[in-house]
């Protein structure tokens, strides 16, 4: 009886400081995060801060404007609070009229647009600066190695049945 209730003590001090841990890594990335976005955004020109808000306005506007065409069954899943933002996402989009939805591929279009002008507008420096760390990381590890191929069967041989 005492080594289970030793062992339950254990796990659950373990749980307690496995917990810990990557609260603080979370709280670290999230700092780390805040403070490249600073350094970006500092680094803009106007030019580009303007087209950077605008970007942001943009945004606002496209959802303000898809909100408006909601109708009150959409309105009521917008507003729910029994599920998470993915959640009420998905069944919202699950309600969507042809008209909703070609109306948010004219607003991705459109963004996609200004994201474009923003990032032609970024000079080498900016970009290699800050661009995603660990983007295509995979790939550059699997560079040069040799990649295990899966054998194909023979169609020809018929499997037997035993």
């Amino acid at each position: 009886m005492k080594n289970i209730i030793k062992k339950a003590v254990l796990f659950s001090f373990v749980a307690v400081l496995g917990l810990g841990v990557s609260t603080a890594q979370e709280k670290e990335t999230k700092e780390l995060r805040k403070k490249a976005h600073t350094e970006f955004i500092e680094s803009l020109t106007p030019e580009q801060k303007t087209l950077f808000d605008n970007q942001k306005t943009l945004q606002k506007k496209h959802k303000a404007a898809l909100e408006a065409t909601y109708t009150k069954e959409q309105l009521a899943l917008s507003t729910s609070k029994g599920h998470s933002r993915r959640g009420i996402s998905k069944e919202l989009r699950a309600t969507y009229s042809d008209s909703q939805k070609k109306m948010i591929q004219n607003h991705r279009e459109i963004a996609k647009n200004e994201r474009e002008v923003f990032k032609a507008s970024l000079t080498d420096e900016q970009k290699e600066k800050f661009a995603k760390e660990g983007k295509g990381k995979k790939r550059k590890m699997m560079k040069g190695k040799k990649k295990g191929k899966k054998k194909k069967l023979d169609s020809s041989i018929k499997p037997s049945n035993k």
